[in-house]
């Protein structure tokens, strides 16, 4: 199994584990590097008796986008997540070439509506110079 399988796979067997529950929206506007200013919406599958909720998000913004998956304990209060991410840049990236593919992983932390997350991504496709990428990102949820 290639290393573009695995993580296909790993997507797909999130998704069907999470489809049976209840989901809660989200929305969420963000200042990162590399992307610039983007926008997220995503899906959250809650379950009763349980902080660590799995999600699903998607955002696009000036400088690429990304597919996130992983779980968080947001809430009314403070919050911490992990996602893995497959992050994609185009146009305007921030320090890096566009048209380039990372795959890595970020952690999150919150109060209420607002968060910030730090990650590091390994580059897997495309022409930069730079094998891993830093990024960190503020972010406000709607």
């Amino acid at each position: 199994m290639t290393k573009r399988s695995a993580v296909r796979h790993a997507f797909l067997a999130l998704f069907v584990l999470c489809l049976p529950a209840a989901a809660e929206s989200m929305l969420a506007l963000k200042v990162s590097s590399p992307l610039m200013v983007s926008g997220a919406a995503g899906l959250r599958f809650p379950s009763a008796g349980r902080t660590w909720s799995p999600s699903i998000q998607a955002e696009a913004g000036v400088g690429g986008g990304k597919i996130l998956v992983g779980g968080d304990t947001f809430g009314a209060g403070f919050g911490l997540g992990v996602k893995a991410v497959l992050l994609r840049t185009w146009l305007e990236p921030v320090e890096v070439e566009p048209d380039t593919t990372y795959l890595g992983a970020e952690f999150e932390a919150g109060f209420r509506q607002l968060f910030a997350a730090a990650g590091a991504y390994a580059r897997v496709g495309g022409e930069d110079n730079d094998d891993l990428l830093l990024g960190i990102s503020l972010g406000w949820m709607l």
